[in-house]
């Protein structure tokens, strides 16, 4: 395909990455994996029904987060969004997560809620966080990089055999992904802050979930600096 094609800017922050997943493919990538998550033995009969009062709190939040994403400021390519088919789950589970699918799925387990204890700034904060990623599209990125990482890999390969005498080091491609994933977390949030605010919601609430969160992985964690 033609540079045209695979080329994007992600919304609101701009920033140009290449996707070899046309937007169709991602949108039953997240339908076949939203279905996966709900048929899997540990959290089978788990969801919790409509007019839950944990439901409803989701709902509630996802609800304002995605009329702000749908206005569509901030530039960038956004036609993807119009495809999406939100839909918000719940799971009675201690899990202390959340993540929202591609084509706008969103998956929230009651673990979270309890460690945020119910509060609406700091959910809507990982709501919005994790809707950011449906919106810029890094699953689509993620599988083209990951196309691209196994091009290298055996370039690289290569060019171990013949350098390996010379005593040079190797690319340490796991180190790269790490800090590739810390930056991704970073501009998502920046996404989602603005749309937060129009929304009624807090941002300086932002780094709470992530700061308190003793589950936080520091990779996946945009403020981890800020501890």
């Amino acid at each position: 395909p033609s540079a045209a094609r695979v080329a994007a800017q992600v919304p609101f922050t701009l920033r140009k990455h290449t996707l070899l997943l046309p937007v169709f493919a991602e949108l039953l990538l997240g339908q076949f994996s939203f279905s996966q998550v709900l048929q899997q033995p540990q959290y089978r009969g788990k969801a919790l029904p409509p007019d839950h009062r944990d439901s409803k709190l989701v709902q509630k939040i996802a609800e304002r987060i995605i009329s702000a994403v749908e206005e569509g400021h901030g530039g960038g390519f956004q036609k993807h969004i119009r495809k999406f088919d939100w839909e918000v789950v719940v799971l009675d589970d201690p899990t202390v997560n959340a993540f929202v699918l591609p084509g706008g799925k969103i998956v929230v387990f009651t673990g979270i809620i309890k460690l945020m204890d119910r509060d609406e700034d700091m959910l809507a904060t990982i709501i919005g966080h994790e809707c950011a990623h449906a919106l810029a599209r890094h699953s689509s990125e993620k599988i083209s990089l990951g196309l691209f990482i196994a091009l290298a890999v055996q370039l690289a390969a290569y060019a171990a055999q013949r350098t390996m005498r010379s005593g040079q080091s190797g690319y340490d491609s796991r180190e790269y992904e790490m800090q590739r994933q810390r930056m991704l977390q970073q501009q998502r949030q920046q996404q989602m802050d603005p749309r937060m605010q129009r929304r009624g919601y807090d941002p300086r609430y932002a780094p709470y979930p992530y700061q308190e969160n003793p589950y936080s992985n520091p990779y996946d964690n945009p403020y981890y600096n800020q501890r």
